[in-house]
């Protein structure tokens, strides 16, 4: 039964918006992925205002986001913006997604603070890589947040794990190579 709609995009726009720019820089050129950086940073940086608008909007109740909507009233075992699709109707696992008063703080924070870290980072060398990852691991970690079944769960959170092991790998510290395969290991093993 699908009730709103709204917890689809949270999670699917980023992750499809990251999954295409990674796909489109991946097939350039190396001077066309310098010169594309920027637009995929601004790109990016909109997306994740849009998301910081959509749930800022669900907190303050506002209808033509939120419908029923009210965070301060809501309780712990009722869930808004719930979805539900069969997906593979041979395991019994759906597409169940949804927010309650623990979930929905989170998903608001995660949106905040993506915007921050793209700015935080505007200057970062390889845009065109850096900022799609960073907008998949949000679009995962909201995932997490509103998983209402096990394994979307699972999927989600180990969604989560591809673009932190990229980040660390290239991004990270003096030992970054070590730290990436110790990070892949145990949270693969775990």
């Amino acid at each position: 039964m699908t009730t709103d709609w709204i917890s689809v995009p949270l999670v699917g726009l980023p992750l499809i918006a990251s999954i295409t720019m990674l796909a489109f820089v991946a097939s350039a050129s190396p001077a066309a992925r310098h010169r594309i950086g920027p637009s995929v940073r601004m790109f990016t940086l909109l997306l994740s205002l849009g998301m910081l608008v959509v749930t800022t909007a669900m907190f303050f109740g506002f209808n033509q986001f939120a419908g029923e909507f009210d965070w301060v009233t809501m309780e712990f075992s009722k869930f808004n913006h719930e979805v539900r699709y069969v997906w593979i109707e041979s395991l019994g696992i759906h597409w169940t997604v949804g927010m309650d008063a623990l979930s929905f703080p989170m998903v608001w924070l995660t949106t905040f603070l993506l915007p921050v870290t793209i700015v935080a980072t505007w200057n970062e060398k390889n845009a065109a890589v850096y900022f799609p990852l960073i907008l998949m691991m949000g679009g995962a970690l909201i995932g997490v947040f509103v998983a209402l079944d096990l394994f979307m769960f699972y999927v989600f959170w180990e969604l989560t794990l591809i673009p932190m092991f990229f980040l660390i790998l290239k991004w990270g510290g003096h030992d970054r190579k070590y730290a990436s395969q110790k990070f892949f290991i145990y949270t693969f093993t775990a």
